[in-house]
């Protein structure tokens, strides 16, 4: 009996291909409240909504100026559109192209601003300051 026992747990083993395990990927929600560090003279939040996919959208503050986002997330990496309106450089088209942490706690990246006349870049940092909650 013990014989037949290991000839069919040998038989079973043989059989499994281990080359092909696949690893279940988690979606992260990086919804929530993120902010530049305090050291920045303008802090900027941005309040994001996040579908757990592909699309972020949401609204933020920069240097006192409200404005709405689109943008798509893929493997961490974020890019978000908008508009800033009656800026001291006039109307701004922006972009800001970063990327999420592995635990959604920091988004760094790069932000260009521009219109017909200027372009403005720089480096940007936030961290996240409150996890939205969903029920």
């Amino acid at each position: 009996m013990k014989k037949i026992l290991l000839i069919a747990l040998l038989i079973t083993l043989s059989g499994c291909n281990y080359d092909n395990i696949v690893e279940v990927e988690t979606q992260r929600n990086y919804s929530g409240e993120y902010q530049t560090s305090l050291q920045n003279i303008e802090t900027i939040i941005l309040y994001i909504s996040h579908d757990g996919k592909m699309s972020l959208s949401g609204t933020g503050n920069w240097n006192g100026l409200a404005f709405n986002f689109a943008g798509t997330v893929m493997n961490k990496h974020a890019l978000l559109t908008f508009s800033l309106k009656k800026t001291s450089l006039g109307d701004l088209e922006g972009t800001i192209d970063c990327f999420f942490d592995d635990a959604g706690m920091f988004l760094a990246g790069g932000y260009v601003l521009r219109n017909e006349y200027n372009i403005v870049q720089s480096a940007i940092n936030f961290r996240l300051v409150s996890r939205a909650i969903y029920n």
